[in-house]
């Protein structure tokens, strides 16, 4: 089990270092295989702030401070709510529903893919954070619809980079607080979190020399991809 925890933090970290999200995607492939569906996104989601948290601040002069505001606002009070919500649903009829959902969209927007933007604006920005907020406080999946989003709003690979993981750094900060006061995260799962801290760290590094030899046109395309792939793992 132990080494399955690190091996999944690291293939986690290569994942969202180079595509902007799919590190609780990928890790969510393992967690549940020893963990309830109440402890694996809690153990998931403490796993991912270390990498959000610092791979914001490295790429924090390309953060679009306008850009993700009204998002990490919505996000977090979405999430929150869900949190609150996830011992009194059936989550694995959810999960199946997610998953057919994100496969949709990702084919949708894979072929087509210069002709479907999502707009920077309010509206969008509401609707792709508040589903995203919800994913996220259920399975500890959030990112994928807003990978989508900032993708498509931003110009540059690290202000893509650096505005998504502001984003998630600090939500699942608060988020993980949420989940102690639910009594979803107890001092028991903390050992699990510092191996998977100590994967994802060491994938964030190999993540980065693959992020520096990729550009902007074939990020978008692999972000398209992965929420297809997330789609279908997230189905298996």
């Amino acid at each position: 089990m132990y080494i399955a925890i690190v091996v999944a933090a690291l293939g986690a970290g290569i994942i969202q270092t180079v595509t902007g999200f799919g590190a609780a995607v990928f890790m969510m492939l393992i967690m549940p295989r020893f963990f309830d569906m109440v402890a694996a996104p809690a153990i998931t989601s403490a796993i991912s702030v270390g990498l959000s948290a610092t791979l914001a601040w490295k790429f924090r002069k390309y953060i679009q401070w306008r850009q993700c505001l009204i998002p990490t606002i919505i996000y977090l009070a979405f999430s929150i709510t869900s949190i609150g919500l996830a011992r009194k649903v059936n989550l694995e009829d959810l999960t199946f529903a997610f998953g057919v959902f994100l496969v949709v969209l990702a084919i949708c927007f894979y072929c087509l893919f210069d002709r479907i933007t999502l707009r920077a604006n309010w509206k969008t920005a509401a609707l792709t954070a508040a589903f995203s907020g919800i994913t996220s406080g259920f399975f500890g999946i959030g990112g994928p619809l807003m990978a989508m989003y900032f993708i498509s709003t931003t110009e540059q690979k690290e202000c893509y980079i650096g505005t998504l993981q502001f984003l998630f750094a600090f939500t699942n900060i608060v988020n993980l607080f949420a989940r102690v006061a639910n009594g979803m995260f107890t001092v028991e799962l903390i050992p699990f979190v510092i191996l998977g801290i100590a994967g994802i760290t060491v994938g964030k590094k190999v993540g980065l020399r693959i992020l520096d030899r990729i550009d902007p046109g074939r990020i978008k395309k692999l972000v398209y991809a992965f929420v297809g792939i997330s789609g279908i793992l997230t189905l298996i």
